[in-house]
């Protein structure tokens, strides 16, 4: 299964920046972001992952009607 035009948004600038990353990292966070790396490779096309601020993520869920966590 692909998808196509998919953006992931984290409000965590250090994991989008690390998933951005090629260096290898041993740790279990670097292997975790190894394998979401392959997998958005191989299903997903035309899509991107980026940092969005969190204050901008509260007025998603405010106008969603969301509780936030």
């Amino acid at each position: 299964m692909s998808f196509n035009h998919v953006d992931f948004c984290s409000d965590s600038k250090v994991i989008t920046d690390a998933f951005h990353q090629d260096e290898v990292d041993v740790t279990e966070t670097g292997h975790i972001l190894s394998r979401c790396r392959r997998s958005f490779t191989s299903h997903f096309t035309n899509s991107m992952v980026k940092f969005n601020k969190r204050q901008s993520n509260e007025v998603v869920h405010n106008l969603a009607g969301l509780p936030r966590h």
